[in-house]
């Protein structure tokens, strides 16, 4: 749990600058952050793809989870909980100089920090292996992002550190509670599909592709059961 308090922390520091310094930072400066951020996770997300044992699993887990993703369409889900939980929490109450309520700047950047690929990978990462480096990374970016978020929205940011701890704590206590049932190949799948779906987001953020993230998701899981699969097919030739 050390890289989901680490990341929280970073959260809570970087959201807290961001509020003393909402007037000094100026729009050029922000989207040129961003665009740091945004090559350092295309940076991790190459790291992560390139410990894959298995080129087929991730293509099919790809394809298939990307395929459920696509049908549910969580992407869509996603944006309408977000827009339901801002309304329900905001109650259209406007506050503030630049007409954020602080409810809706909590959801704001809880929905921003805590739900996606990066989130679920670190805690995967952590939660199986023991590894805390995407945490760590994340940690920084969430600690910039919080400025930059902060700066824009105000103090309802402030909370998001608590979103970090109880989202990311729990997946990371799930992950533990799996781990005797998963292998090293398929914890290694799980991580290189994961990294793919990374370097989706990093595109983003760059503003190269617009690609619906959460869709892709799923595929992150299949290889718990495409790998076995794979051995028994490939022990019967």
């Amino acid at each position: 749990m050390l890289g989901v308090i680490v990341n929280t922390v970073a959260v809570f520091l970087g959201t807290g600058i961001g509020v003393l310094a909402r007037k000094g930072i100026p729009d050029r400066l922000t989207e040129r952050i961003i665009q740091a951020m945004a090559l350092f996770v295309l940076y991790v997300g190459i790291s992560g793809a390139l410990g894959g044992k298995n080129a087929i699993v991730v293509l099919i887990s790809l394809a298939i989870g990307t395929l459920v993703g696509e049908l549910l369409d969580l992407d869509k889900w996603l944006k309408r909980f977000g827009d339901f939980a801002e309304k329900k929490i905001s109650r259209g109450k406007k506050t503030g100089e630049e007409g954020v309520s602080f409810a809706e700047a909590f959801v704001t950047i809880s929905l921003i920090q805590c739900v996606g690929a990066y989130t679920l990978l670190g805690a995967l990462q952590a939660g199986l292996k023991g590894d805390n480096s995407i945490l760590y990374s994340k940690a920084g970016l969430d600690g910039v992002s919080g400025i930059v978020l902060a700066a824009s929205l105000g103090p309802g940011t402030l909370l998001g550190g608590a979103s970090i701890f109880v989202v990311t704590g729990t997946f990371v206590l799930l992950a533990q509670l799996v781990e005797p049932l998963l292998s090293e190949a398929v914890i290694a799948d799980m991580v290189c599909v994961g990294s793919l779906i990374i370097i989706g987001q990093a595109l983003n953020m760059l503003k190269v592709t617009e690609l619906k993230i959460m869709n892709f998701v799923p595929a992150m899981f299949l290889p718990i059961g495409f790998v076995p699969l794979y051995d028994w097919v490939t022990s019967l030739v």
